[in-house]
């Protein structure tokens, strides 16, 4: 075991020998001399302006890295298998129960949102184009990828899926379909990620917000991103965060009848608590650990701490920010449950 993971751990430095072993210095402390990349040496002041911030290390050893990994998307992958195979028996036995089956209002949002997503998207992307060369991948930071799974929402193509009127033109509602168990588990997952929203808000990272109208922006944007909930949960209450849904959980909200179905509520907030979880974990751990090392670029904090959370340090930080995650998960959907349910 010992001698694959030390193969491993050679090949995984191999993929960019050109990371230090310690993060460099975000200011610059020895008048031009602080080096942010070896092999060969790349002075820091010789970056791009507003790359420094994010320049990735060998903080972590890569046997570590490969340790966690491993364990983190074996978990999060056996968790949302669990559940996919939980939903296609609901799903098949719903169906089997529904002869002339049952149809879903569409979750695509109103045109003033679908105008105003694609805005913000298209500010997202000319802002990391115009930066550092590699900035663009800073799309996977968790709050850009939930416009990128808002962009999804608005222009998502689910004409296949449309239900056929009498004159044979598409009706408004379709069925329960792809598009709306996507559309559906999109906003679920929101619901749960409004933590990480609120707190890129109380303790945002400027490090590489250098560009003109970049900091008012990041503001912008992340309270349009608060809005999408409330617009789903509050306003039109398309999505509920406690009440079962008709057809394997991914349908319409089934009237007010199940209201006090605790059990059942329970249920459904333990399944998007898991899933935000798995979701969040498989993505940063399975892909966005492997595309920082080899951009060399600290993407999500995946190769060092952050540099502005003082409870975030040492090796084993990664894990300690796991942990963060799922009670902020849990406590912000809490939290929207209870005030859904005041509110309905």
């Amino acid at each position: 075991m010992d001698d694959l993971l030390s193969t491993l751990s050679t090949r995984l430095v191999s993929l960019n020998p050109t990371l230090l072993t310690t993060p460099p210095p975000i200011i610059e402390e020895t008048n031009g001399n602080d080096i942010c990349y070896q092999n060969p040496t790349v002075y820091c002041e010789d970056l791009y302006f507003g790359m420094r911030g994010v320049v990735g290390s060998w903080f972590l050893s890569p046997v570590r890295i490969i340790s966690e990994s491993f364990i983190v998307v074996s978990v999060a992958t056996l968790i949302i298998l669990y559940f996919a195979a939980n939903n296609n028996k609901t799903s098949g036995s719903s169906s089997s129960s529904s002869s002339s089956g049952s149809t879903a209002p569409s979750l695509r949002p109103p045109k003033i949102m679908q105008i105003l997503t694609t805005i913000m998207f298209t500010l997202q992307i000319a802002y990391k184009v115009c930066g550092y060369p590699g900035k663009i991948l800073i799309m996977v930071m968790p709050c850009n990828m939930l416009w990128i799974l808002n962009m999804v929402l608005c222009y998502y193509d689910y004409s296949k899926d449309t239900k056929a009127g009498n004159n044979g033109a598409p009706t408004k509602t379709t069925t329960t379909s792809s598009y709306h168990k996507l559309s559906h588990t999109i906003l679920q997952l929101q619901c749960s990620y409004v933590g990480l929203i609120l707190v890129a808000l109380a303790n945002p990272d400027f490090s590489d917000t250098v560009l003109y109208g970049e900091v008012y922006f990041f503001y912008l944007h992340h309270f349009f991103l608060l809005y999408y909930v409330l617009h789903y949960v509050f306003i039109t209450r398309q999505i509920s965060t406690y009440i079962p849904m008709q057809n394997d959980g991914e349908g319409v909200i089934d009237g007010m009848s199940n209201m006090g179905g605790v059990i059942d509520g329970v249920k459904i907030s333990t399944k998007w608590i898991l899933l935000s979880c798995a979701y969040f974990a498989l993505f940063y751990f399975g892909i966005v650990t492997p595309m920082a090392i080899l951009s060399g670029l600290n993407l999500n904090y995946m190769l060092h701490p952050p540099p502005n959370q003082d409870d975030l340090v040492g090796e084993g930080y990664r894990i300690t920010s796991i942990v963060y995650c799922a009670v902020m998960f849990t406590v912000i959907r809490l939290v929207v449950v209870i005030l859904e349910f005041s509110w309905r």
